[in-house]
C-alpha cells in the first residue's frame, strides 16, 4: 500500500511534458541542421525534404502537446485539491503537514488518510465540496506500507 505526502503531490512533475518539449527541441535542431545542409548544397533536394518531414513530425509532437494540457489542467487541478484537503487534515488533527499522506493521487471518495501512526478514512460528498473524516483500521502488514514524500 502507498501513501504519497504533501510534497510529493506538489513536486510530481510531468515527465511526458519533458519527454514531448525535448522531442520538439531535438527536431527543431535537426531541421535547422538539414536547412542548413540545402542552404549550402541547393542541387541535393534530398536535404530539403528531410527538413520538410522533420518540420512536420515537428508540428506533429506540437499537436500531441496541445492536446494534453487540458488533461493536464485537470490532473493538477486534482492535486491541488487533494493538497488543500490534506492541509486541512493536519490543521485538524494538530499535527505537521509533512505527518500527513494519503493512498491515492486523485480525488475519489473512501480513501484512506495516515496521519502519523493513525489511519482515517475520507469520504466527500456526492458534490465533492465537503468530506467526513472517520477512523479506519489498516489490515496492511507495517512492512507493506510505502510513503512516498517529495525527495523520492
Amino acid at each position: 500500500m502507498t501513501f504519497y505526502t504533501i510534497e510529493f503531490l506538489k513536486n510530481q512533475n510531468d515527465s511526458m511534458g519533458v519527454i514531448y518539449w525535448s522531442m520538439f527541441w531535438i527536431l527543431l535542431v535537426t531541421f535547422a541542421g538539414l536547412e542548413l545542409m540545402y542552404v549550402k548544397n541547393r542541387q541535393r533536394g534530398r536535404y530539403r525534404d528531410f527538413a520538410i518531414l522533420v518540420l512536420l513530425v515537428a508540428f506533429f509532437v506540437i499537436g500531441l502537446r496541445i492536446e494534453a494540457l487540458d488533461g493536464l489542467k485537470q490532473v493538477t487541478n486534482n492535486k491541488s485539491q487533494l493538497v488543500t484537503v490534506l492541509e486541512q487534515v493536519a490543521d485538524s488533527e494538530g499535527v505537521s503537514k509533512d505527518k500527513v499522506a494519503i493512498d491515492n493521487q486523485t480525488v475519489a471518495s473512501n480513501m484512506i488518510v495516515k496521519v502519523d501512526k493513525e489511519y482515517f478514512e475520507l469520504q466527500f460528498n456526492n458534490d465533492m465540496n465537503s468530506y467526513t473524516l472517520s477512523p479506519a483500521t489498516v489490515t496492511v502488514p507495517d512492512k507493506q506500507i510505502e510513503v512516498k514524500t517529495g525527495d523520492k
